[in-house]
């Protein structure tokens, strides 16, 4: 004897495969118009660094780079100037975070032999903009950790591009009479996109600056 389904069942059977057709098209169309979206992005960016690149070692510098001691530490001040090209405040400007980096070495200076290092620490400081709220906030971890939020994009360059205030050593680890050098530099960090694209390296030489060492020799 055949089987009988009942009639509800027949209709969702014959149903089904326009069911599964509508939700492959749908997905297709969702994966379409994402990497729609991210071939966008790129020639977004493609356009907006193509043109003029950003590696500006040359227009980029260390400036009013200070060498002075508290009590009990040696400690640095600096900034970096011309790293707030027009293109950089596009950058932050679309809501993608960025960071400038600054490395400062302490070496001690030996006439017969290389110099030996005594420390080295890497300063960030990372700028992220808030279009909804027109805000900028700065977070610098040295400076108590404390973020910062502006108003002004002079004001947000200005935290940006400073660092104030910072330790390289305790004085006891420093001998009297002897030689010592201070090396410092800038550079931006390679740039974070969205949709999971995080660090396209074919493109990375057209978003980094990256300044020249700059040496300040001492006698302590």
């Amino acid at each position: 004897m055949k089987k009988k389904f009942p009639e509800k069942y027949l209709y969702v059977k014959k149903l089904f495969p326009a069911i599964l057709i509508n939700y492959i098209f749908k997905k297709t169309i969702i994966m379409y118009k994402l990497k729609l979206n991210i071939i966008v992005i790129l020639f977004t960016f493609i356009s907006l660094f193509t043109h003029n690149s950003l590696y500006a070692s040359t227009n980029t510098t260390l400036d009013n780079i200070i060498i002075a001691n508290t009590n009990h530490e040696l400690i640095i001040h600096l900034n970096v100037k011309g790293a707030f090209t027009s293109k950089i405040q596009k950058i932050i400007h679309s809501g993608i975070p960025v960071t400038f980096s600054f490395i400062i070495t302490l070496k001690k200076v030996k006439n017969w032999w290389f110099n030996k290092t005594l420390n080295k620490i890497t300063i960030t400081n990372t700028i992220k903009y808030n279009n909804l709220k027109n805000e900028y906030l700065i977070t610098r971890p040295w400076d108590n950790n404390q973020p910062v939020i502006v108003k002004s994009i002079e004001k947000a360059q200005k935290l940006m591009s400073e660092i104030k205030n910072i330790d390289i050593a305790h004085l006891n680890k420093l001998k009297k009479g002897q030689k010592y050098q201070v090396l410092s530099k800038a550079m931006l960090n390679k740039l974070t996109l969205p949709f999971k694209l995080h660090y396209i390296f074919f493109f990375v030489s057209l978003w980094d600056f990256e300044t020249d060492w700059h040496t300040i020799d001492f006698i302590y």
